[in-house]
């Protein structure tokens, strides 16, 4: 009797799954699985546009590096680019660079060298054209042959932290010494550039050439005034001095070739109008055993430049000075036998592609007892471009 009551109750629930409750169940899946199935296309159309961006860059570095190894002479060449005002526009495909390309692209170039050939007291000149602010060549350093001095363009203020940390222990030492930060020192100081050259015996290289035996070594010296009006540093603080030797062929025997100073303008400190006393920026080349190369100083670009560069050469604010050895005798002439071959881009050019020192240039003799300036100086140095103009005064 209790079986059939048993099996009677198990035949009644077995009835299924009702019209509401397969609805909702459902209903509850859709709501699961709508998001997921977007949730897949959207990461789906996220992983193609990722692919397609990468495609894109990689095509793009492949295009600039290929640009900035060819002058615009040879793209034009190769890629029939069409000019208007100076502006070049290039445009490419995929053929230009790959035969093999499965994805067509297209790519346009615009060369617009518009604001780097305005004149430099007009920073917003729309003159146009190829470049013609010309500039000292950094392709022929080499690390056999080039003796190098480029600070980086922070080093400066590296420095200045450091009187600033020896300003502030010469007051906890002595309350009457005044705690001057950095930017204080930014001003304050005057910063020296010396080069020294020396030459040796002749050698005779690995290619049976004779070459001198040379050495070149940097000075970098700031000091604060000795008799400042701000009591700020301890007598022992007032400079600091770093020295490095950039070249040495005694091993080597690699004749050196040319000597590269780059260095960054203090701006702050060589403007009059700032109020830090129009200081300059002083760079020393001696030579005294006349060695005879090429000297590049080479004014870094920096983010300051357009505000403050037309006036930091208008008034000429970097000062070369070369000291050599000969006493000339009669009247200083450009035929005075010098040494030193002097390149920089602190100059600029006009219209007609003529150059003007915007720099304080002195030639001297070891003794000081001979002494040139301004455009005299600039005719037995000889100040040639990468292009080799001349800038003779």
């Amino acid at each position: 009797m209790g079986d059939r009551e048993s099996s009677a109750n198990k035949k009644s629930n077995n009835h299924g799954l009702s019209l509401v409750e397969l609805l909702i169940a459902v209903t509850i899946l859709a709501i699961i699985i709508v998001p997921l199935l977007h949730a897949f296309v959207s990461s789906a159309r996220l992983n193609l546009k990722s692919q397609r961006t990468m495609k894109s860059t990689m095509i793009a570095e492949t295009i600039m590096e290929e640009f900035k190894e060819l002058s615009v002479e040879e793209l034009m060449l190769l890629y029939g680019g069409s000019e208007s005002s100076g502006v070049v526009t290039f445009s490419l495909d995929s053929t230009d660079f790959s035969e093999e390309e499965t994805d067509a692209y297209r790519a346009t170039v615009v060369l617009d060298p518009g604001k780097y050939s305005a004149d430099f007291g007009d920073p917003g000149s729309p003159k146009k054209g190829y470049n013609k602010a010309i500039v000292a060549d950094v392709s022929a350093i080499t690390m056999e042959h080039s003796a190098v001095y480029a600070a980086s363009p922070t080093f400066d203020q590296s420095v200045y932290k450091i009187f600033e940390e020896r300003s502030r222990a010469a007051n906890s030492i002595d309350p009457t010494y005044v705690s001057c930060d950095a930017t204080f020192f930014e001003t304050k100081l005057n910063r020296t550039i010396s080069v020294e050259l020396s030459k040796g015996a002749n050698v005779v290289d690995d290619q049976g050439n004779t070459i001198p035996l040379a050495r070149v070594e940097i000075t970098v010296e700031y000091t604060y005034n000795d008799n400042p009006t701000t009591k700020a540093l301890l007598p022992t603080d007032l400079k600091y001095t770093i020295k490095r030797k950039l070249f040495e062929n005694t091993t080597t025997k690699k004749a050196l070739d040319s000597v590269f100073i780059i260095y960054t303008p203090r701006y702050l400190a060589c403007n009059p109008t700032l109020g830090a006393g129009a200081k300059q920026d002083t760079i020393t080349i001696r030579n005294l055993s006349q060695l005879e190369t090429t000297v590049s100083v080479i004014r870094q670009e920096t983010e300051h430049d357009t505000t403050y560069l037309p006036d930091y050469l208008s008034q000429k604010k970097a000062s070369i000075t070369i000291i050599e050895a000969p006493v000339w005798s009669g009247s200083y002439t450009a035929d005075t036998p010098g040494a030193i071959r002097l390149r920089t881009n602190l100059i600029t050019t006009n219209s007609e592609n003529k150059s003007t020192p915007n720099f304080a240039l002195t030639y001297q003799n070891a003794s000081g007892t001979q002494r040139v300036t301004g455009d005299t100086a600039a005719g037995i140095v000889t100040l040639r471009t990468a292009e080799g103009k001349s800038m003779d005064g």
